[in-house]
């Protein structure tokens, strides 16, 4: 009897475990109007093209502090690492995550890719996951496409990251001022 209770809580355990992680994919935005807008998904599972209707866009900032939401992607070897998807993951040397007020976490390569909370407290262990790429994206009306990066083991799941976002699509962000045209926002 204490044999079959073991066996069920390390059951559960591991089950927990399993299901608790989630993967960051490096993604781009193509739209109709020849613009790309570059950004990160987060997703429990390898996504497919219908699972992008209601997901979060976090975009790339390099300011990610507060209340402002959002991923800032540091490379001391070549930039491109944070902005080209071809490129390696082991090139990031720190990503840190704004996905709201609620889950802030940064991943630092010196520090075994551990996931670290504004506390200080380290809340997972993060790792180079190459090996999946997704295009959901067409000419006519543009779409996502979007290489695998890391891969989380924490007790949080991307589904529920998202759920304190809600459902919308875009993450608010402030366009820079552009040969003197007035500056637009994109409304979350």
């Amino acid at each position: 009897m204490k044999l079959q209770a073991l066996c069920a809580v390390t059951l559960a355990t591991l089950t927990r475990l399993a299901s608790a992680n989630f993967d960051i994919y490096m993604a781009e935005e193509k739209t109709t109007i020849p613009q790309v807008w570059p950004m990160w998904h987060i997703f429990d599972t390898d996504p497919t093209c219908g699972d992008f209707d209601n997901n979060p866009n976090y975009l790339g900032s390099d300011d990610v502090s507060g209340d402002k939401v959002g991923v800032r992607c540091d490379s001391s070897s070549d930039p491109y690492n944070c902005a080209v998807q071809s490129y390696p993951a082991d090139g990031i040397d720190v990503l840190e995550m704004n996905f709201s007020g609620a889950y802030h976490w940064t991943i630092y390569k010196d520090r075994n890719y551990d996931l670290i909370g504004l506390d200080g407290n380290v809340y997972g262990n993060c790792f180079p996951f190459p090996g999946f790429e997704y295009d959901c994206s067409d000419f006519l009306t543009g779409g996502f496409t979007g290489t695998r990066k890391f891969r989380c083991l924490t007790e949080f799941t991307a589904a529920q990251i998202k759920a304190t976002w809600g459902s919308k699509r875009s993450v608010a962000f402030q366009m820079r001022e552009v040969e003197g045209k007035k500056a637009e926002k994109w409304e979350a």
